[in-house]
């Protein structure tokens, strides 16, 4: 999770503003399986990470979409 997280602080798709001074980093992560060239399986799911406003550190990171994106 610390690289997802990493990830979707320096390339979010969308940053929602939350109650309390905190901000919530969005970003859609995909990972595969490849055999050879040849993909086998793929996911995709989503993430997000909150960060304080104030003292900008991350205060939790969770799969799953940002509340002000439901």
């Amino acid at each position: 999770m610390l690289q997802t997280t990493a990830a979707t602080l320096k390339h979010p798709d969308k940053i929602y503003s939350e109650k309390g001074s905190k901000l919530c980093y969005s970003a859609k992560v995909t990972s595969w399986k490849k055999k050879g060239k040849k993909i086998i399986s793929q996911k995709t799911w989503f993430t997000a990470v909150v960060v304080s406003k104030n003292a900008k550190t991350v205060i939790t990171s969770y799969p799953g979409k940002c509340k002000g994106a439901r």
